[in-house]
């Protein structure tokens, strides 16, 4: 599976974070440790189900794309010289 580009990534987890649950991102400012170390736990496992359910497309989008013909026409026909 190719990687998701640069910009796509950092989009994605704001948008997992914004919907993480609200009890998992309180308890990660807790006194207690424990309670940290489980929200840690708990957001680590959101976030990787929630990567892999907006992400399963990535790689499978751009393998269908390659076995179609998808040559974009020129916009100018009358000028089909490559360039440079």
């Amino acid at each position: 599976m190719p990687r998701p580009s640069s910009s796509t990534l950092p989009l994605v987890l704001e948008v997992a974070l914004s919907v993480a649950p609200h009890r998992t991102l309180s308890a990660l400012a807790s006194d207690d440790r424990h309670n940290r170390r489980r929200a840690t736990q708990d957001l680590a496992a959101f976030l990787a189900a929630f990567l892999a359910d907006r992400l399963a497309g990535v790689g499978n989008d751009r393998e269908q794309d390659s076995r179609q013909p998808t040559a974009q026409p020129p916009l100018f026909t009358d000028d089909l010289r490559p360039l440079g």
